[in-house]
């Protein structure tokens, strides 16, 4: 097969969890004897990755990724296609080429899960589901999402595949934390309200002292409001921003707990496998398919309350 893995936007430099999975699938797959080619916003068409993309669709970005899209097949010439965002998917159809689509949230969630409106969410809504109601196959990354995108679509019947996500053991690898008086708790996250970081700095805030050195690495619009809140309960938290993907294994082998607080859409957390590939247990909420992930491994690593499980 020549596949053409379509997606909004990739950020190949440092990539989301989502964006990885983009990429070690390509692999995967070329291992396997297919050639690959990948059409991403930020690499073949300019993306603004920060919002306002119905804006930038309406003010000349559709034309652009049916140009980039246009070039690929010409030049590439796919016989398949894999689309993995909904944006970029809605753009390039319709297609004579068999479709298949990588289910990794769905996007009305995501605008209401950033403080949008219902109108937005169901015209973002309305937009996925033509793109899964023109694709043969469907990949989710956990069954909670599977169960969600039946919720959201349930009159489609559409044939799922549940391919979860994983580490790339060749980067992420065992590695023993350094000697130190003090246990160090880490997350790497993109700093917006739905990763619940505020309240694991209130869990923290509540540990008896001696407390354990807090890392919080990763950037986004809650920084300046994250540092605030750390310095109002007088809790010493460390930001050391963004972590490029080479230095990422070595930070995740260096704590002794990685925590994941998330509050809300976290369809699989690439994190959890990459952290573990590392040696370094992961604690994370309730929420979405980090039970059904962690559950795998321990249900004590799943906890309702961050004060109690990081005590624990």
């Amino acid at each position: 097969m020549r596949v053409l893995m379509v997606c909004d936007y990739l950020g190949a430099s440092n990539p989301s969890g989502a964006g990885r999975y983009l990429v070690e699938t390509a692999e995967a797959l070329r291992r396997r004897g297919h050639e690959v080619s990948i059409l991403a916003g930020g690499e073949s068409f300019p993306y603004p990755a920060d919002g306002g993309r119905m804006a930038w669709l309406l003010g000349g970005g559709l034309g652009k990724i049916r140009e980039a899209f246009a070039k690929a097949t010409r030049e590439f010439r796919p016989t398949h296609l894999l689309f993995h965002q909904p944006l970029s998917a809605w753009a390039v159809l319709p297609s004579e080429l068999p479709k298949a689509y990588v289910f990794h949230s769905p996007w009305g969630d995501e605008l209401e899960a950033r403080g949008a409106g219902p109108f937005s969410s169901w015209i973002r809504a309305q937009m996925e589901r033509r793109v899964l109601s023109a694709v043969g196959r469907v990949a989710t990354l956990s069954a909670f999402m599977e169960k969600r995108m039946r919720e959201i679509h349930p009159d489609l019947g559409l044939a799922v595949l549940q391919a979860p996500g994983g580490a790339d053991l060749g980067r992420f690898t065992f590695t023993t934390p350094p000697s130190r008086e003090r246990k160090t708790v880490l997350t790497v996250r993109r700093l917006v309200p739905r990763m619940g970081l505020e309240n694991l700095l209130e869990a923290f805030a509540k540990l008896p002292s001696p407390k354990p050195r807090l890392v919080i690495a990763g950037r986004g619009p809650l920084e300046g409001a994250l540092k605030a809140q750390a310095e109002s309960l007088g809790l010493e938290v460390e930001f050391p921003g963004y972590v490029p993907e080479a230095a990422l294994p070595a930070l995740l082998g260096s704590a002794d707990l990685f925590v994941l607080p998330s509050l809300t859409l976290e369809g699989f957390g690439m994190v959890i496998a990459e952290a573990m590939a590392c040696g370094t247990p992961v604690l994370g909420t309730r929420v979405g398919a980090i039970p059904e992930v962690l559950g795998a491994f321990s249900k004590d690593l799943v906890c309702d309350d961050l004060k109690e499980g990081l005590e624990r």
